[in-house]
């Protein structure tokens, strides 16, 4: 008999792929619960995407963990 496939070993499925022209988004399922969000840039995106200003990235986490 087969062993089960556990959510790690699982093959990713694409769930949804969306977006605009500056911004994809791909949502991937690995079974189970678990669900990863892929953000890429769009085809009109011509600049390349740079982190946030370290005050911006603390002022983002302190907000997620407020959450």
């Amino acid at each position: 008999m087969a062993e089960p496939v556990t959510a790690r070993e699982a093959e990713p499925v694409t769930v949804r792929e969306y977006g605009t022209r500056y911004l994809r988004i791909t949502v991937r399922h690995h079974g189970g619960t678990a669900f990863s969000w892929l953000r890429a840039p769009g085809p009109a995106h011509t600049r390349p995407q740079r982190l946030p200003a370290a005050a911006v990235e603390a002022a983002l986490r302190r907000a997620d963990t407020a959450v």
